[in-house]
């Protein structure tokens, strides 16, 4: 059964048909026959829905990168400075990965034609957003004392003390933006807002931060803390522009005002968690492995900053495929199609395996290149 031509009272409420043939695929939903999409329906529709995944995913690294080139064109200490930063401030990536099962949610809630959960999940996500912002605030601001004591360079950790005192004020807007919106915007039929924003957002935040930096375009000059202090405010603009755009546009009515649930916010928190604490994991590894570096001076610390941001576009690549799956199987899970559902799972698996091996074999072949 084609959905695009599917009688509008019969459609999945809540779903544009962009959305509809990106999550729901053509038919799975409808017919709740086993196995309604071949394979190749699926990978197509995979990656589709993964390409604005993508967009997200990139425009965070393209700000980590221009926040690591800013710093480097004002020396070797100011890298390692704000490379030490950007690690301490792994609880972003952890509280992220809870919320990113909002959005997931709303997409099974979708494929179940639960038009009162979509509103539900989308509001005490944001509502848990929020709430998860206190937690990464409270440990960028205790953080630095613990790296003194773990033998960092103490004018690399001056500095980076002050980059993430200006950084915490961002967390509300990071989680909304890295965590609910990256699955949410998706589930919604938003993805443009994804495509839309990535350029936009770093065009704007290199010009701000030069401006901020050196004083150009009547911008007032701060040295350095003007790096962080323009991205705080890109950010900020970024994730205003999401809560626009969704409060404002046509899924305005798919989202309801829905005060906070004390059952959906467990659901939300028992179903996130596992995937935040494997997030935190990788973030914690990598905060180690800095800090260790750490104790060789600035100079170290700045090349491992470099050598660390190599392996971020392959990593958000593949994430993309699992994030893209996750929503897929969400959808035809709670429209009752296991067998789909299943046959998603395998194809986005498959797909963020042979995404990372190729980048290895990239890597691999033109070694001097990277």
């Amino acid at each position: 059964m084609d959905n695009l031509t599917e009688p509008a009272s019969q459609r999945v409420v809540g779903f544009s048909d962009g959305a509809i043939s990106q999550v729901g695929g053509r038919g799975a939903v409808f017919d709740r026959n086993p196995c309604a999409e071949s394979v190749a329906t699926h990978f197509g529709q995979t990656t589709r829905l993964a390409g604005p995944i993508l967009m997200g995913h990139l425009s965070n690294f393209a700000m980590t990168t221009t926040t690591l080139l800013l710093f480097g064109w004002l020396g070797s200490a100011s890298l390692a400075a704000a490379g030490l930063a950007i690690r301490v401030a792994v609880s972003t990536n952890i509280l992220a990965g809870i919320l990113l099962v909002a959005g997931v949610a709303a997409s099974g809630a979708n494929g179940g034609r639960d038009a009162k959960r979509v509103s539900g999940f989308y509001w005490n996500g944001l509502y848990l957003a929020l709430a998860l912002s206190v937690l990464s605030f409270a440990w960028m601001t205790v953080a630095p004392g613990l790296l003194a004591v773990l033998g960092q360079p103490p004018e690399v950790v001056a500095e980076a003390e002050r980059i993430l005192h200006v950084l915490r004020w961002g967390e509300p807007a990071n989680l909304l933006r890295l965590g609910l919106m990256r699955t949410m915007l998706p589930a919604l039929g938003m993805t443009w807002i994804l495509y839309a924003l990535t350029p936009l957002s770093l065009v704007l935040y290199v010009v701000a931060g030069f401006g901020l930096v050196f004083g150009f375009s009547g911008l007032p000059p701060m040295g350095a803390i003007g790096i962080p202090v323009a991205l705080v405010g890109v950010t900020w603009l970024t994730a205003l522009v999401m809560l626009a755009a969704v409060h404002c546009g046509r899924s305005r009515s798919l989202i309801p005002f829905t005060r906070i649930g004390l059952s959906l916010l467990r659901e939300l928190i028992r179903a996130g968690l596992p995937i935040g604490t494997l997030q935190g994991v990788d973030g914690i590894f990598f905060l180690i492995a800095t800090v260790v570096v750490g104790q060789f001076g600035a100079a170290a610390l700045a090349a491992h900053q470099i050598a660390l941001n190599f392996g971020t576009i392959a990593y958000s690549l593949a994430v993309s495929f699992g994030d893209a799956a996750a929503l897929r199987i969400s959808y035809r899970r709670g429209a009752l199609a296991f067998q789909d559902a299943r046959v998603a799972g395998f194809v986005g698996v498959t797909m963020g395996t042979v995404s990372m091996a190729a980048a290895a074999l990239v890597v691999l072949a033109f070694p001097n290149v990277f």
